[in-house]
């Protein structure tokens, strides 16, 4: 018998939380998720009302809203579940004040969407998953040796376009920060995160003042890179 989807409303999506209480949310909806449904494929498939959100943009803003928390200063993050140009505001009031915007991109393909449906799908599956389109259905295809060096190498190109690719639109102030999630199977090395960050420099040289920052999300570490001052 098939569970019943897995709904976040709305309202409940957009309320502004303090960041600690914004942790406390998120880990109470897996929590529900997980008693409620078959987690795997309500968690994998994203399927159900504001869960892709939550996955995709609450959870990586909700880390991003840590980097904030000092002595005397409280945060706020309110997610938002439209079609704005940006994903969520996150305050600061106390010693230090700051209101920005938080803009969230991924670093996903086809490969990483593929993964997500056959854990979905069979509960397990080799990485990189591969595949071979017949038709509109993508067939797996048995594991192979990679060279990890090229794959980061990949990885570190695909985060950096998805960075670019928000800086240039212009849809952006220096009020915005644009939060890349690095969705990797395997973590990237400090060398290639350095080198992330490098590459953004040379790339978005003085366009990095129209924006407030860009951050590569890693996990539970966030690299910045930000205007030199």
């Amino acid at each position: 018998m098939a569970s019943a989807p897995f709904d976040i409303e709305t309202g409940d999506y957009e309320q502004e939380r303090h960041i600690f209480d914004m942790w406390r949310w998120i880990n109470a909806q897996l929590a529900t998720m997980e008693a409620a449904t078959d987690f795997d494929s309500a968690y994998f498939k994203q399927s159900g009302q504001n869960v892709k959100k939550l996955i995709e943009e609450a959870i990586p803003i909700a880390s991003f809203g840590l980097r904030f928390v000092r002595p005397m200063d409280e945060v706020f993050i309110k997610c938002l579940a439209g079609n704005q140009p940006y994903d969520a505001t996150l305050r600061v009031e106390g010693f230090n004040r700051l209101d920005i915007k938080v803009e969230v991109t991924t670093t996903e393909t086809e490969e990483t969407v593929f993964a997500r449906q056959e854990l979905a799908e069979r509960g397990m599956v080799h990485r990189p998953a591969r595949f071979k389109k017949v038709g509109k259905q993508k067939n797996i295809l048995p594991p192979e040796m990679v060279d990890m060096a090229e794959q980061w190498e990949e990885w570190v190109a695909v985060a950096l376009d998805r960075a670019v690719r928000k800086v240039d639109s212009r849809k952006y102030d220096r009020t915005t920060a644009i939060l890349v999630r690095v969705d990797t199977w395997s973590p990237l090395p400090m060398n290639s995160r350095a080198d992330l960050i490098t590459q953004t420099r040379n790339r978005l040289g003085d366009q990095l003042s129209n924006v407030y920052g860009v951050y590569y999300l890693h996990r539970r570490e966030i690299d910045e890179v930000r205007e030199l001052s």
